[in-house]
């Protein structure tokens, strides 16, 4: 088995999980191990692959969190609790999506070592 191959075994088992935590819509303990995790792989496969590192950066740089600039962005008339919370989840989901499409990008490489 080629590095690539064992790096892909566990870049698999972490996109699969990251659809379940997508499904709860916003960062939990569970979602933080899970993106610890991510991270510690992340950092293996640059070391190891380096073809792979700018995906790999890509992913690291990824933010799941609202950024603060659309808080202030929200009229003070509406209800921003309510609005932030959607936002937020919304958020989230886009950002899982995006780490997602990355994390298959990345299989693709790693296969192909």
């Amino acid at each position: 088995m080629t590095r690539g191959t064992e790096h892909a075994s566990v870049v698999t088992s972490l996109g699969d999980e990251l659809g379940l935590l997508r499904a709860h819509g916003r960062i939990s303990q569970q979602f933080a191990d899970w993106h610890r995790r991510l991270i510690g792989c992340l950092h293996s496969i640059t070391a190891e692959i380096p073809k792979c590192a700018s995906l790999c950066e890509e992913l690291k740089t990824i933010n799941y969190e609202l950024p603060p600039e659309i808080e202030h962005g929200i009229p003070p008339e509406l209800p921003d609790d309510l609005i932030m919370a959607q936002a937020s989840r919304v958020y989230f989901r886009n950002q899982c999506d995006r780490a997602a499409e990355l994390i298959r990008t990345l299989l693709l490489s790693l296969r192909a070592e």
